[in-house]
């Protein structure tokens, strides 16, 4: 059994065994918050990506067709607006984002080949934006090309994980299909910023893509995702949540997530990990969410909050002076292939 059997093996079976012990972990809310709407982007997109920068929402991606295309704009909270920036040099889509200061690090993710073959072909790119500059900087490459990875900052070093590959073995995949979805990979790659060189820490416990992560309090939290396939009609949604002690460079399999989902977004407030959106089609869910679901690392349980008011997947977060910003993203599931379909919306959860 290769890696890729395994893998919607353990998805399926953990989704399906475990996913009531899961729920039993849900408790009350997760505290009193509200939802309002703040100035949408003005071209909406799927497949983007986000993070704080300066104080700022920066956000960049998009999808149509096969094709990258290089959507990037800043939004500011505190003037309600929004600015175009400099376009990137090498558009990707699925890649991964951190915000560190003034300066936005995009890794790997996918794009259409020079030949045109209708794929997502991985890379392992690496870059960074200076926003006071407006430039872009070209870094060393991650080791591993790889797709709808995670990304994440611990001290001076970002935890590039997981993610969709095509195995070395390989010769005739050019990017994954719906026919061809990828393997599923576990890696652990880790990008140095004051030296600009990568090694490696140990690998996740699943291999999988389409799942997210954050910090809290030196471990990485990485949840949710997909295993069988990069694309969602063909692949098994997982509630994996696994735990990654920097210091210790090991893995811990920690409670559920209840709602199984792919193409999700995290952010994390008070020490607690808001997960928002996503899709799926399994277990209940069938499509898109607006779920928004709280997890507390340090009682190893899972809270549910209010939803999110639009549903989607593929959209961009950050949180700013205590509240999570969500925008734009799609409504639709299951559409890598397709035109692009890209809501504008801007919401912002304000917990009270």
């Amino acid at each position: 059994m290769n890696r890729r059997d395994l893998g919607i093996g353990i998805g399926a079976s953990l989704g399906a065994a475990l996913l009531n012990a899961s729920l039993a972990k849900v408790a009350k809310a997760a505290g009193p918050g509200r939802w309002m709407t703040a100035k949408p982007i003005p071209v909406g997109a799927n497949e983007v990506i986000g993070a704080a920068v300066g104080g700022k929402l920066l956000v960049y991606g998009g999808l149509s067709s096969f094709v990258a295309q290089g959507l990037f704009w800043a939004y500011d909270p505190a003037t309600d607006s929004w600015t175009e920036l400099a376009g990137h040099p090498d558009n990707t889509h699925h890649s991964a984002c951190v915000g560190v200061e003034d300066r936005f690090y995009v890794f790997g993710g996918f794009r259409k080949p020079a030949d045109g073959q209708a794929v997502w072909q991985p890379t392992h790119a690496a870059w960074v934006f200076d926003l006071p500059s407006k430039t872009w900087t070209q870094l060393p490459p991650m080791p591993t090309a790889r797709g709808a990875l995670t990304a994440c900052q611990a001290g001076d070093r970002i935890y590039v994980i997981g993610g969709s590959d095509i195995p070395p073995w390989d010769k005739t995949h050019a990017g994954m299909t719906l026919q061809w979805g990828g393997e599923q990979s576990a890696a652990n790659e880790v990008f140095d910023i004051k030296t600009g060189k990568w090694s490696t820490a140990n690998p996740m416990l699943q291999g999988r893509n389409h799942m997210k992560s954050t910090l809290v309090n030196g471990k990485i939290y990485v949840i949710g995702g997909r295993v069988g396939s990069a694309f969602v009609g063909a692949s098994t949604s997982v509630g994996i949540n696994e735990a990654y002690d920097v210091a210790k460079d090991s893995w811990t399999p920690m409670a559920m997530m209840p709602t199984p989902r792919g193409g999700l977004e995290v952010a994390m407030l008070d020490n607690k990990i808001h997960v928002l959106g996503g899709e799926a089609y399994a277990f209940g869910l069938q499509g898109t969410s607006n779920v928004h679901e709280v997890y507390d690392p340090a009682v190893n349980s899972w809270n549910i909050a209010p939803n999110m008011p639009s549903r989607r997947h593929g959209f961009a977060i950050a949180e700013i002076g205590g509240k999570i910003y969500c925008v734009t993203g799609s409504d639709v599931a299951g559409n890598g292939g397709g035109p692009a379909t890209g809501i504008t919306a801007n919401e912002v959860f304000i917990p009270e």
